[in-house]
């Protein structure tokens, strides 16, 4: 990080790129002062100085990824980037970076991102595509908060993997849930659940559910909106949104419990025993 001397009144003053360019950078940060070439920050962004050590410009709103190990040992502290891949921890440039320039990538926050097409208006979530653009993904750090067909807004988060993706993960589609596989533990015996689609929406528990009958045989496992109990084990909590003026299919908010085994047990005290 440069230091720069201060000035007597009087004294005369010798002006330099870097100072003038470390001024402008600075100011650029808040809103207000920020020129359509450099946005200024938005309160609760997260961001990181990086420079450009390719041969290219990379244009405001790349997703880039740090290249580890390329900093030269007689330059300041201040990363490369590269254009990010889907797998990689990513900032988006805050403005464009030509070649040799040092900018800032935000890392986490409220972002705003050009598209190239209009997004499919199922995407929630979008990912680097490894080419400087976005694609939908099923989960990952942007979650989608507005788009139309040239721009979007986006939550970058701090890590990945945003979406659960674990056993019984719940998913919802046209008034319909999508339950993926999973274990099942009743009594001791150890059971492999399969995926099961087209379990209706409604606003409840989704439990999965299995007992044992009047002649002592375990019934089938289903899944399906229930109470919790003992012989129904909890898998999320969802809700049928209401419909609106302007909505008429407003879709099925999922509140996941992570589960690694859905585990029953029932029991009965024996008439036969001695207390």
């Amino acid at each position: 990080m440069a230091f720069f001397k201060k000035v007597s009144s009087g004294e005369k003053v010798r002006h330099s790129a870097l100072k003038e360019n470390s001024v402008s950078d600075l100011l650029n940060r808040f809103p207000g002062t920020g020129d359509m070439g450099n946005k200024p920050f938005l309160p609760g962004q997260v961001y990181l100085a990086v420079k450009n050590m390719t041969t290219g410009t990379i244009p405001g709103g790349t997703p880039v990824a740090v290249e580890s190990g390329a900093i030269p040992a007689d330059m300041p502290l201040i990363p490369a980037v590269k254009k990010a891949q889907s797998d990689d921890c990513y900032g988006i440039l805050a403005a464009e970076l030509k070649p040799g320039y040092s900018g800032y990538a935000i890392f986490a926050g409220i972002v705003e991102i050009a598209l190239a097409k209009a997004l499919p208006d199922d995407a929630y979530y979008v990912e680097p595509n490894g080419s400087g653009g976005f694609v939908a993904a099923d989960s990952g750090r942007a979650e989608v908060l507005w788009s139309d067909s040239t721009r979007a807004i986006l939550l970058l988060g701090g890590s990945g993997g945003t979406a659960y993706s674990g056993p019984f993960a719940v998913t919802a589609a046209d008034g319909k849930l999508t339950v993926s596989d999973g274990y099942l533990n009743r009594n001791g015996e150890f059971l492999a659940m399969p995926e099961t689609k087209g379990v209706a929406a409604a606003t409840g528990t989704l439990c999965l559910c299995t007992t044992i009958d009047k002649n002592g045989l375990w019934t089938r496992p289903e899944i399906k909106i229930a109470e919790p109990a003992a012989d129904a084990y909890p898998l999320a909590e969802i809700t049928v949104l209401p419909k609106t003026e302007h909505d008429d299919n407003p879709g099925v908010a999922v509140r996941q419990f992570p589960v690694t085994v859905a585990i029953i047990a029932l029991a009965k005290p024996c008439p036969l025993a001695q207390f």
